[in-house]
């Protein structure tokens, strides 16, 4: 009973030694510290909820899919959103900005925080009607020339067969200073995009893209195919941008690359 002498002359026991509460928060804070953060939130936890189906892709390969951990378990944002607002809020001024915005296929988590600066004029588009403000197909949009100072589309252009006529749109309604922000999975042991009209079934696409409804898988050749449609391509990489420690208490995946592309 030596050894235990100073359990029981502890500060912290000596009012309650059987206080289930007091013991709870000494071992939470002292032997299982929670190491992560929701930067959305700001709660603190022990680990990550894993996010959407598990792919099998995502083993074999250095990209971003499903079955990672990445979730909060309060607020239920997820990684990539996260990811992509941190960007947006330290890269672009939408927080400050008075402008047009268009958002594709607009993540709540996102579009609340936007909407926080009344000074925007905040439009929404998706493929599906009542997904979003506006029906927008983005190879061929109803909108004018050079009309948003922004456009936002997360983890879409990967469900785009016709990328080049996508690019060209997103080009032309962004205004001459504009800027268009983009996520897309990269795997970045893929020297070249993988593109094949022969995979053509959702078990083929699941197999080669990661995602049955996936048509393509971009290697690191993502920066010239963007380029070449006649934007400057910034590309910001967690990996790159915070230490290894911070990833995993923000639960960033390193991999997954927010882009910010102006007009050239």
């Amino acid at each position: 009973m030596r050894e235990a002498k100073w359990y029981f002359t502890h500060p912290k026991w000596t009012a309650s030694l059987f206080d289930r509460k007091c013991l709870k928060s000494f071992l939470a804070k002292n032997m299982f510290p929670r190491k992560c953060r929701c930067s959305a939130c700001g709660k603190k936890f022990h680990n990550y909820e894993y996010i959407g189906p598990y792919s099998p892709l995502g083993e074999k390969r250095d990209v971003a899919l499903g079955g990672r951990p990445g979730g909060c378990p309060y607020c239920k944002s997820v990684d990539k959103y996260r990811w992509l607002w941190y960007i947006l809020s330290n890269y672009t001024d939408i927080e400050k900005m008075n402008g047009s915005v268009l958002h594709f296929a607009p993540e709540e988590e996102i579009k609340d925080k936007i909407l926080r600066n009344k000074n925007l004029k905040y439009i929404t588009g998706d493929i599906e009607a009542g997904k979003a403000e506006y029906v927008v197909d983005m190879t061929d949009m109803q909108f004018e020339d050079n009309a948003f100072d922004l456009v936002i589309a997360s983890m879409v252009l990967e469900h785009i067969p016709d990328e080049k006529a996508a690019l060209s749109e997103l080009r032309r309604v962004l205004k001459a200073d504009g800027k268009l922000a983009l996520t897309i999975p990269v795997a970045f042991d893929l020297k070249k995009t993988l593109e094949d009209d022969r995979i053509d079934t959702d078990e083929k696409r699941l197999k080669y893209y990661g995602q049955a409804d996936h048509v393509r898988l971009y290697g690191k050749d993502f920066k010239e195919r963007f380029s070449e449609a006649g934007f400057h391509v910034d590309v910001y990489l967690s990996g790159e941008m915070l230490t290894e420690k911070e990833n995993r208490r923000l639960g960033y995946m390193k991999n997954m690359p927010v882009l910010i592309c102006k007009k050239v």
